[in-house]
């Protein structure tokens, strides 16, 4: 059961900074994007965040 535990923290672990990393690629918000836009993508990584919790 330990093992188990343990496994998916570090697969969780894993997946948040695969995350982390897309949206680093990826900039977040730029200046130079429209407030539409803007929202956009403020719903985008905040959906993808709370996708599997």
């Amino acid at each position: 059961m330990e093992e188990k535990k343990v496994s998916e923290t570090a697969e969780k672990k894993r997946e948040r900074r695969g995350i982390i990393k897309k949206l680093e690629r990826k900039p977040l918000i730029n200046e130079r994007m429209s407030t539409e836009e803007k929202n956009e993508r403020f719903y985008e990584v905040l959906r993808h965040l709370t996708k599997r919790r």
